[in-house]
């Protein structure tokens, strides 16, 4: 295990050195999601399973894919609840009062995944573009490719 930890910190060291200003080095570490964990071991958050890697598809088109964790998704998913309970109207519960589960019933699982992708988007396209290095000069096109117990894996075409 601590063979494990030294690579690790061996490797850490390494892409921190490949950093030649203070916002790559930032947008690593955010990127990387370092971790303490009740051991205090280092573990790597799920945040990034690798860096989004951009193909290029057309002349001047390119596509990559990134993640949104699910630990950022449900939590989101949870405060556009809180915002959105007062306006819900749901039968035999007080107005605002209805528990989120119930709310999914009755208006289905992904009632909420909406405005909880429009919230988080920004923050992790900026992030995923950043990484990939592309100049990008149009409007992504978005299509979200799955969602599962990883989080959301969405897909950008961009110019």
């Amino acid at each position: 295990m601590k063979t494990d930890i030294q690579e690790f910190h061996n490797s850490l060291s390494l892409l921190y050195s490949s950093c030649k200003t203070e916002e790559e080095y930032e947008l690593l570490r955010k990127q990387i999601g370092l971790m303490i964990n009740s051991n205090n071991q280092l573990a790597i958050s799920s945040a990034l399973h690798q860096l989004p890697k951009s193909k290029e598809i057309e002349k001047n088109k390119y596509e990559f894919e990134f993640l949104i964790e699910k630990e950022s998704f449900d939590a989101e998913i949870n405060k556009v609840y809180r915002k959105n309970v007062s306006k819900m109207n749901v039968p035999g519960f007080r107005k605002g009062k209805a528990p989120k589960h119930i709310i999914e019933k009755l208006y289905g699982p992904t009632v909420f995944y909406d405005e909880a992708l429009d919230n988080l988007l920004p923050e992790a396209y900026e992030t995923a573009v950043a990484s990939t290095k592309l100049d990008v000069v149009s409007r992504p096109e978005l299509d979200v490719v799955s969602i599962d117990d990883k989080g959301v894996k969405l897909k950008a075409a961009v110019w």
